[in-house]
């Protein structure tokens, strides 16, 4: 599960920085969420059952406003975002930057909630950390320009 979520996120971005370019980001994100729905729907039909899925239209019912805010607000500026930043960056750069998602994730948690962790978790980030400056240290000390994805 946790692979081909990995695939997919690596697919998400590999498509972005090809579209993105020529697209407009609005449309580009309604694209997005319209492919995820309908494969979502397809497995949730697949895997849990029809009868399943239709319980989603009660569970919407009652939950509307927080799946809009989350659906909308939390995922879809944040989609809208990548795509529009995605534009002038290369995909590389992009991933690099995605996947500190965690570790800013454990520093607001550290910050805003006062959360503990142990060592594990910050040699963790502290790894996540050392790997992005090892992928930049030759761009930084060559001083060539970045070239924005086509």
């Amino acid at each position: 599960l946790v692979l081909g979520g990995a695939v997919g996120w690596a697919i998400q971005v590999q498509i972005v920085a090809r579209y993105s370019p020529h697209t407009d980001p609005i449309d580009l994100t309604v694209i997005q969420f319209s492919v995820v729905a309908v494969t979502t729907m397809i497995a949730a039909i697949l895997i849990e059952g029809p009868g399943q899925a239709l319980d989603m239209v009660q569970i919407f019912r009652t939950a509307t406003w927080e799946i809009l805010y989350s659906g909308v607000l939390a995922i879809g500026v944040a989609f809208f975002l990548q795509i529009v930043a995605q534009r002038k960056s290369p995909p590389s750069h992009v991933a690099i930057l995605l996947s500190l998602e965690a570790v800013f994730a454990a520093i607001g948690g550290w910050w805003l909630l006062g959360e503990t962790y142990d060592d594990r978790t910050l040699l963790g980030c502290g790894l996540m950390l050392l790997g992005i400056f090892a992928s930049q240290a030759p761009r930084l000390m060559n001083r060539r320009p970045i070239t924005p994805a086509t």
